[in-house]
């Protein structure tokens, strides 16, 4: 438990995510001679290991062990307060209560990486001890990996085990009970994570709660240099500040206009520069190419317009767009699909 850089812990956390991904770490303020600085404490969920320090379960509560638990993650044979989720959630709300505690804490944020992060997205949506939380490669939807949002697909008939999982652990059923900020880190080419269902989590957190998805454009299992610039603004937003009134609220829309696609980007706020990002003919996001679209025309009202001509016999177009503020915040809009 102690001071860090905030940039370099977090670039720390992000490449090392062998580690990173069985940890939940806090991100607290500390106040000393009117100076505000962030402390760390790094929580070990996943139990038993060969060497290194971690927590150790009683044996009633094995289960909790991520080596126990590894391949029976999405299973809630006993319920779900018998799964290793709900143990993890436990030892992260009394890390919690431990910091509000003390005397040196103002503020508590929490930052999570990876399938661990479910854990946070819990904790998050059933108590008030979170000021903010930042959530890197989860965006729930567990149970649908594989399955692409815009592919096609008939939604599928799960057995009544996995019913269970998504209603008692997804992060998805979590969010619309969450009443902190919210930043999610996304990849968009993970063929672990899908970038796609992001929004719909994030759009399940109520409108008078901060919100917020970052895109590291081409990257498949870990997040971008940005990313981290973002969850270090992010933080000194919500965590430093007594009241933030920084808020990043975006759409986007397509239509067919003269054979061409027309998209428009609509944010608020002090906006330096709107990006576009088209990829064709993909459903799967991991084998996307992204690419960049230039010409964005700023209308009124906060609209920037751009035309994209699709390939011949394209059949279907997927975009998104970043938006970078004037305070270095870059904010994603939804990912939206269009038959072109």
């Amino acid at each position: 438990f102690g001071g860090f850089r905030c940039l370099n812990f977090f670039r720390s956390a992000v490449f090392h995510s062998k580690v990173a991904d069985k940890l939940l770490v806090l991100v607290c303020i500390r106040r000393k001679h009117r100076y505000d600085f962030f402390a760390v404490l790094s929580i070990d969920l996943a139990g038993e290991r060969e060497e290194g320090l971690f927590t150790i379960y009683p044996e009633a509560l094995s289960y909790a062990n991520y080596s126990f638990a590894k391949d029976t993650l999405e299973r809630v044979d006993n319920g779900v307060l018998k799964t290793c989720w709900y143990e993890w959630a436990r030892v992260t709300r009394y890390a919690l209560k431990y910091l509000k505690n003390q005397t040196f804490v103002s503020k508590v944020g929490g930052f999570a990486l990876g399938e661990i992060a479910t854990a946070l997205w819990q904790v998050s949506g059933t108590c008030n001890e979170l000021s903010c939380a930042t959530f890197a490669l989860n965006a729930g939807w567990r149970a649908y990996r594989k399955i692409s949002k815009f592919g096609g697909d008939v939604e599928p008939q799960f057995s009544d085990n996995k019913y269970k999982f998504i209603a008692g652990i997804e992060p998805q059923t979590y969010a619309m009970h969450v009443e902190c900020p919210v930043l999610m880190l996304s990849p968009t080419n993970s063929n672990e994570y899908d970038c796609d269902r992001a929004s719909d989590t994030v759009s399940r957190i109520a409108s008078n709660v901060f919100k917020a998805v970052h895109y590291s454009v081409g990257y498949r299992n870990r997040v971008s240099g940005q990313a981290f610039k973002n969850a270090c603004i992010f933080f000194d937003e919500f965590l430093k500040k007594e009241n933030s009134n920084f808020r990043c609220p975006s759409d986007i829309a397509c239509e067919i206009v003269d054979g061409k696609l027309e998209v428009l980007v609509s944010c608020q706020g002090e906006v330096k520069k709107v990006e576009l990002y088209a990829s064709e003919g993909e459903a799967e996001p991991c084998v996307r190419c992204w690419q960049q679209i230039c010409g964005g025309i700023k209308k009124q009202d906060g609209e920037y317009e751009f035309i994209y001509q699709p390939y011949q016999k394209s059949a279907h177009a997927t975009f998104f767009a970043l938006i970078t503020y004037k305070n270095g915040f870059v904010a994603g809009t939804k990912i939206i699909n269009k038959k072109a």
